[in-house]
């Protein structure tokens, strides 16, 4: 109950005893990519029209803006805006079908600014061309029968090696071009990646993403190319989930999306980033109040600072009984005539109650990590030298360290004996705090 309150002052909301239990024990992270690693308001950066005489790239831009007009994915929304922004007049959808994990078919009627007549489908009402658009992945055009050229595929590989999400763009049966979209990583990404793998935790990516967009997103945040899953359709995450869990892992799966939903409740702990959907808060056992990463660290920090104070009031409760129940017993009378008075004795297991109570409550003191820009995990100091000797010896037992760094932080001791620093305190306390790990 004391390590939930603490969670929800830190803007952690931890649904019961279970989550706080099992998030100890996790050894695995897994993240979606847009809108939990990265900001998920991508921007338009490429569009690359295949013939630039008959379908140039305003065109190439309008068309795809109508098929993704009523499209709620974040690239769809990027592509309207950039369309929008330059003054495309953006033709009339009639018809309109999201394909999960695949992109989007529409049938719009007009004919965009440009364009020549040889990509309409047919008539339309009132003499206007109706055309037949798809918008999405290489998958979709398989789906549909038609395949990229080898000059097609390489551009596409090209933009995609560089992080981009590509999309191809197809009128009638014709692919026109082909956009790229960006979507910039959260400041925090990087450092909360390096900070949960200095932890001992594996991270993996598992993302809808093809595999070059998703291991240059990796490469730029510190996870591992072997740990992304990628080109994986939303109904599959949770299966990516499983398996992993079937190697052996306690995992904790973060997201933000409809999308993660499924993963988030196959996962020993789902974490759900506070600013997604209200269906991935609901499907989540721990929400992070704010759209803030780093908290990741703290919900794992904290569950392991719990649970470590957990064992501690054992030890104490069994040994503090283990000592005076069998002096209360008469144990030491034959030797020494010693005996408890029932007085005494209730005193002595009033006071026991009262010593484990009062060591939950100082749960209250606990202060989350500061994750440093590199992902240097930091602590600040408690109220005294005592807190702070405590805090130490829990953080010795959660495996969080302090981590070396340099001389000139203000505000800060450093200990050249063992080059490390401790906000707040001064240079012996350090080494006396060290030395009593």
């Amino acid at each position: 109950m004391v390590g939930t309150g603490v969670g929800a002052t830190n803007g952690i909301l931890i649904k019961g005893g279970t989550a706080l239990e099992t998030a100890h024990q996790v050894t695995c992270v897994c993240f979606d990519k847009t809108g939990t690693l990265t900001t998920g308001k991508p921007t338009l950066t490429d569009v690359v029209p295949l013939d630039s005489q008959s379908m140039p790239i305003d065109s190439v831009l309008a068309f795809a803006a109508a098929a993704e007009a009523n499209s709620e994915h974040p690239v769809g929304r990027a592509v309207v805006s950039a369309a929008r922004s330059r003054g495309l007049s953006i033709p009339h959808v009639t018809a309109f079908n999201a394909e999960t994990g695949l992109g989007v078919e529409a049938t719009c009627v007009g004919t965009a600014a440009g364009a020549s007549a040889g990509a309409s489908a047919g008539g339309g009402a009132g003499g206007q061309a109706e055309h037949r658009l798809l918008v999405g992945s290489k998958k979709l055009l398989l789906k549909h029968g038609l395949a990229l050229d080898a000059t097609t595929d390489k551009m596409m590989a090209r933009l995609e090696g560089e992080g981009k999400t590509t999309v191809i763009v197809v009128v009638g049966s014709a692919v026109v071009g082909l956009l790229a979209v960006a979507d910039t990583p959260k400041p925090e990404s990087s450092a909360t990646v390096t900070a949960l793998r200095s932890m001992g935790l594996e991270v993996w990516l598992i993302t809808g993403d093809n595999v070059s967009t998703a291991k240059a997103v990796a490469l730029e945040l510190g996870i591992e190319p072997g740990n992304v899953m990628a080109s994986v359709l939303p109904g599959q995450k949770a299966k990516k989930v499983s398996e992993l869990q079937m190697r052996g892992h306690k995992v904790a799966m973060v997201g933000d999306g409809i999308n993660d939903s499924p993963a988030l409740a196959q996962a020993d702990v789902g974490i759900a980033v506070g600013a997604g959907t209200q269906i991935a808060v609901e499907a989540a056992s721990i929400v992070l109040v704010r759209n803030d990463l780093s908290h990741v660290i703290t919900a794992l920090d904290l569950s392991k600072v719990v649970f470590a104070r957990i064992k501690a009031n054992f030890v104490w409760a069994i040994g503090y009984n283990l000592v005076l129940i069998p002096i209360a017993a008469g144990a030491l009378f034959p030797m020494s005539h010693m005996r408890l008075q029932p007085a005494y004795a209730g005193l002595a297991m009033a006071f026991s109650s009262v010593s484990v109570v009062l060591s939950s409550l100082s749960l209250k003191l606990y202060a989350r990590p500061v994750i440093e820009e590199d992902g240097t995990i930091v602590r600040d100091t408690l109220c005294c030298s005592w807190c702070s000797s405590i805090a130490a010896k829990v953080r010795g037992l959660s495996g969080v360290r302090y981590a070396p760094l340099s001389k000139d932080d203000e505000g800060s001791a450093y200990s050249s004996k063992y080059g490390v620093k401790i906000r707040g305190e001064s240079k012996d306390l350090v080494d006396g705090l060290l030395e009593e790990l």
